[in-house]
């Protein structure tokens, strides 16, 4: 949400509809509308983002909980 505050536009990935929703029911308590925060479900090990896509890219607090952190450093660098 951090980004999306401060004037871009945030693609919110996760693997769990569960973690999605409650980041929608959240944003309304900081005033992010839908033009600011799309979220999306993904697996961060096959990101479907076309390369280069995004100005920039956060992991955060996930590289401890996946299997292959590499992979998913290397998919943040290509999107």
């Amino acid at each position: 949400m951090f980004v999306a505050l401060h004037g871009c536009t945030a693609i919110a990935g996760d693997i769990s509809n569960v973690m999605l929703k409650l980041l929608l029911e959240k944003a309304p308590y900081v005033k992010l509308t839908e033009s600011q925060l799309i979220p999306c479900r993904m697996n961060a090990l096959s990101v479907p983002l076309a390369d280069d896509f995004v100005d920039g890219a956060v992991a955060n607090a996930i590289l401890h909980l996946i299997s292959e952190p590499t992979i998913v450093i290397r998919e943040l660098w290509r999107v």
